[in-house]
């Protein structure tokens, strides 16, 4: 309905396009106008409405508003009109009514406000950068204002009229510091949470898989309950502390200083040392009980760390001909049943170390340490990866090893496979391998085989990995390439190319081998050493 006061078509006194209106005459003020002995407000919470607007920032119908319209200026600037000082400010709400779009105003980034975009025809309503007006010198440039001539709706200098519709486009304010820190946190948070979820571990040493592992996670799980206990304490005091005895506005009291408190010191002196004797008693039994020698029915394990592969060494299994089995990089050991391992170094300091079964023990050159393994009967037929925790040079990273759990059934089908000797082919591409094997690989590495006559013996040199059952295994490169045909190819052709290492520093005399060289094998050669070695199970 019609409202005293309102500019429509019928009131020639205010409507710009009155012809009746004299140029240069100045326009009323606009205010909010009274409705049944009140102010009008907005229907969007906060604000006056003008009278001039419907719902959402719409305009009013106007009689003569299709008349007239230039469409050659369907996006221009509008110059501020005159008179506008009695305008209240006028909140425009987007249609979407989130909770942040609820806190906008007319004016902030990247917003649309829809209009009926209408000219005036006084002289000083005609659009920005009009000829006319920029012949008189009438257009005074960029106003600071801010007042657009739209029906006397504010906008910002940003605003462009784009037919019926008056968009805002201005540069993004700047994030606060403090809600981005925050958010920084949450999502650090939310990352280590999701990180944590994960059950896969195969190197986690909180998934323990043996009687040794059992008792350290368990003294683990007591230490860090004390502690949280403690964290939580302490913070919980120091925030009532904090919010309590805050200094607060207006207050200029100097609190009681206090230089001492006997009985207070002997308190917070007594149960620091009351928990570090909760916590000694049960660490030092688990100390004791980690490092007190096997006992009773026991496989004992010679470990050997070289630069950059493990050598592993069973005394207790013996062959016909007296020599025990000896493996590179793969230890297999039974479930349910104690291993102990004698480890020492032949160069510089490694770590043994395979989180699931035990924690870490160094190798010294010229000293033996020892490592139990206990692993759990439900862990029988898992392969669980270790490595050298100890840096050793180049190849440290690669350094290796696998442990796997068999049943005692099949450990002791391993074993006896084991120390079988290596069958010496005598025909086909194999045959010519071995050729090759002879004259180059036995420089550094060694073989126990069966010649076709049925004699057994020992050829080539302890300095590399034993070569006996090489096709039985799994992985190649110390446990850092599966043992594929592919794998093997490109190992002989250039191993420097897939592992760190230092052939040119090898010292064969003294035993001393830093990686193994590029012999320069044609491809013929090379594809006849990998039917021969895949063929020794």
């Amino acid at each position: 309905r019609r409202r005293p006061g309102h500019a429509d078509a019928d009131d020639r006194r205010t409507s710009p396009r009155s012809p009746h209106h004299r140029p240069g005459a100045r326009s009323p003020p606009l205010r909010a106008l009274p409705r049944r002995g009140r102010r009008e407000r907005s229907p969007h919470r906060g604000g006056l409405r003008h009278p001039g607007l419907l719902h959402h920032g719409r305009l009013r119908p106007h009689a003569a508003s299709g008349q007239g319209r230039d469409r050659r200026s369907s996006r221009r600037r509008l110059r501020p009109r005159r008179g506008l000082r009695g305008l209240r400010r006028t909140r425009l709400r987007p249609r979407r009514r989130s909770p942040r779009a609820r806190r906008r105003r007319l004016g902030t980034p990247l917003r649309a406000v829809g209009l009926r975009r209408r000219r005036r025809r006084d002289g000083r309503g005609t659009p920005r950068g009009d000829p006319r007006t920029r012949r008189a010198g009438r257009d005074p440039g960029p106003d600071p204002l801010g007042v657009c001539l739209d029906l006397r709706v504010l906008y910002h200098p940003g605003v462009v009229v784009h037919g019926s519709r008056c968009d805002v486009k201005l540069p993004r304010r700047k994030p606060s510091p403090r809600r981005s820190a925050v958010r920084l946190v949450l999502l650090v948070v939310a990352a280590v949470a999701l990180a944590s979820c994960s059950s896969v571990l195969p190197q986690s040493s909180l998934n323990p898989k043996s009687v040794e592992t059992q008792k350290i996670d368990e003294l683990w799980r007591l230490v860090l309950g004390i502690a949280t206990f403690i964290f939580v304490a302490v913070q919980l005091a120091l925030v009532v502390s904090i919010v309590k005895w805050r200094s607060r506005e207006g207050d200029d009291t100097e609190p009681r200083q206090i230089h001492g408190n006997t009985r207070l010191e002997i308190v917070w002196t007594l149960i620091p040392a009351v928990i570090l004797a909760v916590v000694a008693v049960p660490t030092l039994r688990t100390l004791f009980e980690l490092r007190a020698p096997a006992e009773g029915d026991v496989l004992r394990v010679k470990v050997t760390g070289h630069q950059w592969w493990w050598e592993f060494e069973y005394p207790d299994i013996v062959g016909p001909d007296g020599r025990p089995l000896v493996t590179a990089n793969e230890l297999h050991i039974p479930a349910g049943k104690t291993t102990e391992l004698e480890m020492t170094s032949v160069d510089v300091i490694h770590s043994f170390w395979v989180p699931p079964l035990a924690g870490k023990r160094d190798l010294v050159p010229g000293r033996l340490t020892y490592l139990k393994l206990t692993p759990l009967e439900s862990a029988a037929g898992e392969v669980i990866p270790g490595q050298c925790a100890e840096y050793c040079w180049l190849g440290h990273a690669d350094m290796r090893f696998r442990v796997f759990v068999d049943a005692p059934a099949d450990f002791d089908a391993w074993a006896a496979a084991q120390l079988e000797p290596a069958q010496v082919p005598t025909e086909g591409p194999a045959a010519a391998g071995f050729e090759t094997f002879m004259g180059t690989c036995t420089a550094c590495h060694q073989a126990k085989v069966a010649n076709p006559d049925g004699t057994v013996e020992v050829v080539g040199t302890r300095i590399g990995p034993d070569l006996t059952h090489f096709g039985s295994r799994a992985t190649l490169g110390a446990a850092i390439l599966e043992n594929t045909d592919e794998h093997l190819r490109a190992w002989i052709d250039d191993p420097s190319q897939l592992k760190a290492m230092a052939p040119e520093l090898n010292d064969l005399q003294a035993g001393r081998v830093l990686g193994m060289p590029d012999y320069g094998l044609t491809p013929q050669q090379i594809s006849e050493l990998v039917a021969l070695l895949q063929s020794w199970k």
